[in-house]
């Protein structure tokens, strides 16, 4: 589906359940209420893009049918009006050779609207990127996406610089990130996440931060990673509440972050949920070296271990559970605790790099450690 926001209101357009859709549905959270607008008037589709642009929402590219053998590759583009509730064509996606595209990704700065990447066909994929300006309806060709042929990537935007990433080639998934700036029509390679690699996952940008909420590498995932532009670096943030999963909806609004529908372990979702982020002050107290306020003192002995870790913080820290994860992301034990320390028997898994999470009693992520299990 394709999601975008306008002002403090939330937009979510056609996408898939048993069939494809084209309705357009507003999101109102100070009334946590739906209410249906007026239908896309075009094709059905599937994995389209969309983001909003001075006030107005964009939806245009995706598929038309449920298989790729059943529909075809759309390149039409779209304005919603949401003080009309009325929809207006616009100049067609160039991409892709003019043949359209799904899975492809989309953001938009103070200036411009931009498409990029996304398959085009059986085992093809592009790594175009495409910028528009709404006031001539025009599309412009801009430095290709350095990261290669890429579908089922991840974007955002802090500052007016965009931020791309993650997604697959085929059967490779990525986690790396690409900063995009229009003023110099240039990329440059950031930190890659240090979570599993991903792709369709969710973002949104909430207070000059970056996030991305779950995904799937083939399994599917269920933490929320935060990039710090000034740092160049990420922070896992949180838990999704619920089992992982892909292609849902994401959305920023009043600057809070929601994620949710999509697909996950056990099939279609509609569930929703809000995040809300530290406060800038918290973000200040990180970057002054002060996490002690903010964040346990954790202590992990011995580390690597074949058998037993031992994990230490510190009283003022609230822990309520420990939570072990895999590279991959997935939950190996969850363990309500008291107390300041326990003994975490490892010798039943598999050598490798894990993860050990303290969680706060309102089940945000107080800190994440990596373990080396021998």
């Amino acid at each position: 589906m394709a999601s975008f926001s306008i002002g403090s209101k939330g937009y979510i357009c056609a996408g898939l359940d048993s069939v494809v859709r084209k309705d357009l549905w507003e999101y109102d959270p100070a009334l946590d209420s739906w209410s249906q607008l007026a239908d896309l008037p075009a094709s059905e589709r599937r994995n389209p893009v969309a983001f909003s642009l001075n006030g107005m929402g964009y939806v245009g590219t995706g598929h038309s049918g449920v298989y790729s053998s059943t529909g075809v590759i759309l390149k039409d583009f779209w304005q919603y009006d949401p003080v009309l509730n009325a929809w207006t064509q616009k100049a067609d996606y160039p991409g892709a050779n003019g043949n359209g595209v799904y899975f492809g990704t989309a953001f938009s700065t103070d200036n411009y609207g931009y498409i990029a990447c996304g398959k085009k066909g059986t085992s093809s994929y592009e790594n175009d990127l495409w910028q528009y300006d709404d006031i001539n309806d025009s599309w412009t060709q801009k430095a290709n996406f350095p990261g290669g042929d890429r579908y089922n990537l991840m974007s955002f935007v802090i500052n007016n610089i965009g931020y791309v990433g993650f997604g697959s080639d085929q059967d490779i998934f990525r986690k790396d990130l690409w900063a995009y700036d229009e003023l110099t029509d240039s990329w440059t390679q950031k930190a890659d996440c240090e979570g599993v690699a991903r792709a369709a996952g969710g973002t949104f940008s909430l207070q000059d931060r970056g996030f991305i909420c779950c995904g799937a590498d083939g399994g599917f995932k269920e933490d929320l990673w935060e990039y710090d532009p000034f740092m160049d670096r990420w922070k896992i943030r949180a838990y999704f509440p619920t089992d992982g999963r892909r292609y849902g909806l994401s959305l920023s609004i009043n600057n809070k972050g929601y994620f949710g529908a999509g697909k996950g372990s056990f099939g279609k979702k509609r569930s929703m949920y809000e995040y809300t982020p530290m406060t800038l002050f918290g973000w200040m107290m990180e970057e002054l070296s002060l996490e002690s306020i903010l964040k346990p003192e954790i202590v992990i002995y011995p580390n690597p271990s074949i058998d037993k870790i031992n994990i230490n913080w510190n009283k003022e820290a609230s822990v309520n559970r420990i939570v072990l994860s895999d590279i991959k992301g997935e939950t190996k034990k969850d363990e309500y605790v008291s107390g300041e320390s326990l003994i975490l028997n490892v010798s039943n898994y598999s050598a490798g790099i894990y993860f050990v999470s303290l969680i706060g009693e309102s089940n945000d992520i107080l800190s994440t450690e990596k373990i080396v299990i021998q």
